[in-house]
């Protein structure tokens, strides 16, 4: 019961501490009052729950920080980056402590550094006389805005309530975790440290979703025992029998639905943790950015959001670090001082868009190109259209960065961005013109486990094709085929020419039946069209079966590398079949054949 009431402690501490980060880079902005009032009762709430668990350093370090914040909300202390700067440090310090409390109660970071920080910002205030009192005199004191707490950044009270009781009953909610003498400096946490706290592997769920869920497994419980009935009673031809048969499919796709629901969520935490990159970066490059963040309401899986959160960092520094340019090169240019950097993202059809654009330097796709050739990555004499040139950014070893930086010159690079954004079924692009600025998007599915596919058949082999993936499915019997050279066959698509090829070629499982290509009779057949930002591609295949919804199963790591296959699922005839990706596909044709 004790693991449960800290590890809620924990988790609201942790989203109170989200909003600590807005707040403060609300405040970067100029000061603001409420912005300042929540940084306080923040404070003040965690101060609260740590009393009752006995947590005499968090108790002493927040309540030192509520010292602070008091002068900043009375205005007794200046707004200036370097104090958000510190702000956002104690929040990062916070954070790692509240995790950390979820392993080992005992566990006290390193806090010499941050209480010398906190004693010399408060010493800059006029009135700093006042305000240092001893911890344990104080502890009741009133705050600025006492009576005000607002219902996002106040405690649970049923998390009080429980621990009252326990309280009540004389029970030690330190017992087995340690006591309350704390640890301090750098002590190691405890053996069970494995990374996140146990904050970062929960959802919260409102009851509203978790009421519909229950009402569902009802109504589908009631129905499947009229089914059964019909069945043992062979009453399977009756009015009675079919209705609770068709309700039943029915609940169950609603049932399916509403699971995926609830592992939805906002990115509204991801684009304050790039909002927050962001901030630090062009601090420590003395840039001036306008962050504008657009679309945080947009929700996806939280597994994508997770997948896609450190390649979204990385290219938030990219972006500051080097493509916006420092205020003497804007001035140059006859820029603004202030740059701006925008983070969007917005729903489309079968998956999400999430972009960052700046207005920075651009880059040069000459410029690209004479880096690749330098580096080996291609030849000199290969043409390569504009789009094409800015496509070697996302090779493995590529920078156009004339030198490494501490910000964003280690670590991933862009070819991992990409491997990360394909291994999630997505895809990623990027725009630029010089001295205007660039632009980075990536489209995302919505969530990884349901997926409406295109079943076809290749070699007597069934296979599902993402139907996201699909721009329209063609009869080519009325198409006419051309053939250029040896091998390659095109077609006429409402005046653009498309290179066909059949799919089975690109398919590990259908190597035994590429000889048999010149035996058919290719205009028999029908033909997939993917489209993407290079153009069009066709695909012919033996037969197009039916549309229908798969869940996607992850495959081994060996088989995941396989060019073409994005995963395996069961059909609904019973039988296994991999997922193609046209993308990846399409991807490695590229080189050979020039689409429309």
């Amino acid at each position: 019961m004790f693991d449960d009431l800290i590890g809620q402690y924990v988790v609201e501490g942790l989203e109170n501490l989200e909003k600590w980060e807005e707040a403060c880079l609300e405040l970067g902005r100029g000061f603001n009052e409420e912005s300042a009032k929540l940084l306080y009762r923040i404070a003040h709430n965690l101060k609260g729950g740590a009393q009752i668990f006995g947590l005499e350093e968090l108790i002493r370090f927040c309540h030192r920080t509520e010292d602070l914040l008091r002068l900043v909300v009375n205005q007794e202390l200046s707004v200036d980056p370097n104090l958000v700067a510190f702000l956002l440090d104690l929040e990062t310090l916070l954070k790692d402590w509240l995790n950390q409390l979820n392993k080992d109660m005992a566990f006290v970071p390193a806090l010499a550094e941050p209480k010398n920080r906190l004693e010399i910002f408060i010493d800059q205030s006029k009135s700093a006389s006042v305000v240092k009192v001893s911890t344990e005199d104080s502890k009741g004191a009133e705050s600025p805005t006492e009576g005000t707490p607002t219902e996002e950044s106040s405690s649970s009270p049923e998390l009080e309530d429980h621990l009252k009781e326990m309280l009540a009953s004389g029970a030690d909610p330190r017992m087995g975790h340690g006591g309350g003498s704390g640890r301090t400096g750098g002590g190691k946490p405890g053996a069970a440290d494995s990374g996140e706290g146990k904050g970062d592997s929960t959802i919260r769920v409102s009851a509203q979703k978790l009421d519909e869920l229950i009402q569902l497994i009802g109504e589908l419980s009631l129905n499947q025992s009229i089914v059964n009935q019909s069945v043992n009673k062979g009453q399977m031809n009756t009015e009675v029998f079919e209705n609770a048969l068709g309700a039943t499919n029915k609940i169950a796709k609603a049932l399916q639905s509403a699971a995926l629901d609830l592992r939805m969520q906002t990115l509204g935490g991801l684009f304050q943790k790039l909002r927050r990159t962001a901030w630090d970066v062009a601090r420590q490059q003395d840039k001036e950015v306008e962050i504008e963040v657009v679309g945080d309401e947009v929700a996806l899986d939280r597994t994508v959001i997770e997948r896609v959160s450190e390649p979204l960092v990385h290219c938030i520094r990219n972006a500051v670090d080097h493509g916006i340019e420092d205020v003497g090169g804007r001035e140059s240019k006859g820029k603004p001082n202030q740059a701006l950097l925008r983070i969007q993202a917005v729903n489309e059809a079968g998956g999400v868009t999430i972009s960052i654009s700046d207005d920075g330097k651009g880059i040069n796709p000459e410029a690209v190109m004479t880096k690749a050739v330098a580096k080996g990555l291609i030849d000199a004499d290969t043409y390569l259209t504009d789009h094409e040139k800015m496509e070697l950014i996302f090779l493995p070893g590529f920078s156009t960065a004339e030198q490494v930086t501490d910000i964003s010159g280690r670590g991933i690079g862009m070819d991992i961005v990409k491997t990360a954004v394909d291994s999630l079924g997505g895809e990623i692009a990027i725009e630029s013109e010089v001295d205007i600025g660039t632009t980075i998007r990536m489209n995302l599915p919505i969530n990884l486990s349901i997926m409406d596919a295109l079943v076809i058949e290749i070699g007597g082999l069934d296979y599902a094709i993402p139907t996201k993936d699909l721009s329209e499915v063609i009869d080519l019997s009325d198409y006419t085929i051309e053939s250029t050279g040896k091998t390659q066959k095109m077609i006429n698509i409402r005046g653009k020419v498309v290179p066909l090829n059949p799919l089975r070629r690109y398919l590990p499982s259908t190597i035994q039946a590429r000889n048999q290509e010149d035996e058919l009779k290719w205009e028999k057949f029908p033909a997939l069209i993917y489209e993407n930002e290079v153009g069009k591609f066709a695909f012919w295949v033996e037969s197009v079966k039916q549309q229908q919804q798969v869940f996607v199963r992850p495959l081994a790591d060996h088989l995941a590398k396989i060019p073409g296959v994005g995963g395996a699922t069961i059909l609904s005839n019973g039988e296994p079949s991999m997922i193609v990706s046209l993308p990846s596909i399409a991807k490695k044709m590229s080189s050979k054949v020039r689409p429309a």
